[in-house]
This record gives C-alpha cells, sequence and structure tokens, in this order.
C-alpha cells in the first residue's frame, strides 16, 4: 500500500523525477529512513564512521567519483542519478525498478549502469527498466513490453523482435519518414533574426562563442553532460551571468541582465531541469501558464500588471486545450 511496504518486501524504485535530498549529504541520502546506529553511553546515535565507510564501497560500485560528506545539492543532475541507484543498491533490494534511468547520464555514465545492471543480473536481482531509448531496450533486455495509452499492448523476448516491431506496436501501424530528409535547405540567404557574438563567462564553462540563427531554421547544439550548452544558453538568457559578448535581436543589440528583461526582450527558454527551475511549485496550472503573458505585458521591472484572474483562467484555458494539459482542473498545483 505505501512505498515503505515495497522497501521492506525488496523492491526499489529508482524515479525519473529525482528523489534526492539536496540538503542532506551523500551519505545521509544513501540510509535515510535506515541510518547505521550505535550506542554511546547507552544512547543511540548515528555510526558516521560505519555509514561513510558503506558510502564509500557504494559510490565506487556506481561509479561516483564524490566525497560521501559532500551536499547532493552540489552535485550535478547526472551525479544525482548515480546517488539514486547506489541507494537502491544500499537497500540490497531483490526488484529495482528503474524509471529512464540513462535520461541525465552521458555515454559513458550509461555503459557504466548497464554494467552494473548485468551485475546485479548475475546476482538474481530482478529488474525492471523503464525506457524510450529502444537502442537501450534492444541492449539490456530480456524480454520487453508495450503499454500504449495507459493500455498493455504485448510482451516479447527481446531477440525476437526488432525496434521497428516496437515502434509499431507503440503507434498501432508502420511508421514510414513523415518528412523529406533528403532536401537540405540553405538559409545562407534569409534574414538573420537572432544572433550571439563572442559569448564568454568568467568561470570559463562558455569561450568566444558565436552563431547566427535565420528565419524559419532550427538550430541544433550537441554535447555531452558538462560541455558547456545549457550553461551558454542560461547566460543568454540572463539566468546566469556572461563576461562578455553581444547579443543581437533583428540586428538591434539588446542588453540582457536577468530572465526578466530577456522575456520583455521576447527569448522564451524550457530549462534542461524543469522541476527545479522549470516553473513554481507553490502556483497552480493557471499562474504557472499565465506567468509570462504577465510579465511581457508588466511594467516598472514587474512590479504593475502582473495579476488579471480573468487573463489568468482564458490564457490557461487556451493552452490547456491547445496542448492537452492533462489536468482535472487548471487550478491544480
Amino acid at each position: 500500500l505505501t512505498p515503505k511496504d515495497s522497501s521492506e518486501y525488496g523492491i526499489s524504485v529508482i524515479y525519473q523525477e529525482l528523489s534526492v535530498i539536496n540538503e542532506l549529504s551523500i551519505q545521509e541520502n544513501l540510509f535515510v529512513g535506515k541510518l547505521p546506529m550505535k550506542k554511546v553511553a547507552g544512547i543511540s546515535v548515528v555510526d558516521y564512521k560505519e555509514m561513510n565507510k558503506r558510502a564509500v564501497e557504494l559510490l565506487k560500485k556506481v561509479g561516483l567519483k564524490r566525497d560521501p560528506k559532500t551536499l547532493v545539492e552540489e552535485i550535478s543532475i547526472s551525479e544525482k542519478q548515480q546517488v539514486e541507484i547506489a541507494k537502491a543498491l544500499a537497500a540490497n533490494s531483490k526488484v529495482l525498478v528503474m524509471d529512464e534511468p540513462t535520461a541525465s547520464l552521458t555515454n559513458e555514465e550509461i555503459n557504466h549502469l548497464f554494467k552494473i545492471v548485468h551485475q546485479l543480473k548475475k546476482e538474481g536481482k530482478g529488474i525492471v527498466f523503464i525506457s524510450h531509448k529502444l537502442g537501450e531496450i534492444m541492449e539490456i533486455g530480456d524480454k520487453v513490453t508495450v503499454l500504449k495509452d495507459g493500455a498493455y499492448v504485448d510482451t516479447k523476448d527481446v531477440k525476437d523482435v526488432t525496434a521497428d516491431d516496437l515502434v509499431t506496436m507503440m503507434v498501432g501501424r508502420e511508421i514510414s519518414n513523415c518528412y523529406q530528409n533528403d532536401i537540405e535547405k540553405d538559409f545562407s540567404n534569409e534574414k538573420v533574426i537572432f544572433e550571439v557574438q563572442n559569448l564568454s563567462r568568467k568561470d570559463g564553462r562558455v569561450q568566444n562563442v558565436s552563431f547566427k540563427l535565420h528565419q524559419g531554421e532550427i538550430l541544433g547544439f550537441s554535447g555531452l553532460v558538462g560541455s558547456g550548452r545549457s550553461e551558454m544558453m542560461n547566460s543568454i538568457f540572463g539566468a546566469e551571468p556572461k563576461s562578455s559578448g553581444k547579443i543581437y535581436l533583428d540586428n538591434n543589440e539588446i542588453k540582457i541582465k536577468n530572465p526578466y528583461s530577456a522575456i520583455k526582450n521576447g527569448l522564451a527558454m524550457v530549462t534542461e531541469n524543469r522541476r527545479d527551475t522549470g516553473f513554481f511549485h507553490n502556483f497552480d496550472i493557471k499562474q504557472n501558464i499565465s506567468i509570462l503573458p504577465f510579465i511581457k505585458t508588466s511594467k516598472a521591472g514587474g512590479t504593475v500588471g502582473l495579476t488579471n484572474s480573468k487573463d489568468e483562467k482564458k490564457w490557461a484555458d487556451f493552452q490547456k486545450k491547445n496542448l492537452n494539459i492533462k489536468c482535472a482542473t487548471v487550478n491544480q498545483n
């Protein structure tokens, strides 16, 4: 009936939305709810020496090179994922449910995770591995079950199916290319609508980056976790400081000091870590949806014009329908 019951039966879940506690250290996260104890003068106290010793062993097993006493808020998303895996191993679970465990890991970290999964399998553990990356299913799975719109479709041995078979099961029909990928459009003659020149940060995470974005163009940035993609976008959007560089919108230089000024200038950003930086937990759905239109029309740095319940409801209802947002009501948190 409860997660505690599951844990006592030997079932651990590594959630897609990480459930680490940022204010605690790595080792405290690993043993939260089951801290090793010892008696001192007849009083039970936390045995930090034993906790640290076991934490070092677990972090080595998952390949996380961090001091166990480090606060979790100081580590990256991919490292937090490794802490979650180590926490499940600390519980000595019989069954591990991994919900999209590779979503924020680098290729090297994914390979290490697969080694851990293979080792757990040899130890007789059962693994439920949830993923939309079909290549991972083909590599790591023994059996694969496909769900569609919350309903069971079928279960197959992985060796008997291809990735295309799985796609067909998932969508209910065969998929052929829906777009023409053999035609390359040259955007060099299109109007430049956005340009960044020589963007740098003091911390060295971004160094002398320049690019142009043309009208109608989709410009992609690729790289491994830690390559500086998010840091660059955060600096452009004013969420993190840049040390130098210029930003142009429609050939006019714009000064972006913070996200408020970025939004006022017509920029929008869907953040990498949406749970922490993408929305307001303490606001309801309609307030989250309407906050940007209010910011765009506000005055005096946002102190005037940030509330209008009628417009709030109008914008929220439109986007609920437009984006097919699944909720009982836009008044939900």
